[in-house]
């Protein structure tokens, strides 16, 4: 993936939790697109009655990750 292709799926995911999405991205192998997509909903989710944000990353990766599992058993 080139960096401009990087840039435009991670777009609208801030910048300490892209990192998270391109590691979801290899450890589940599906495409950082995708994952960026579900990364995206799942942290609007949690933003809206996050109190401390600072463990934002580690929830929103669990709660797509679980997802992700959902996604393949379906």
């Amino acid at each position: 993936m080139t960096d401009e292709s990087a840039s435009v799926s991670l777009a609208g995911i801030p910048e300490g939790h892209q990192r998270a999405v391109i590691g979801l991205a290899a450890t589940e192998r599906v495409p950082v697109e995708f994952v960026a997509d579900v990364y995206r909903r799942a942290l609007n989710e949690l933003e809206e009655h996050a109190r401390i944000t600072q463990y934002l990353p580690v929830l929103a990766t669990r709660r797509v990750r679980q997802r992700l599992r959902r996604a393949r058993k379906a």
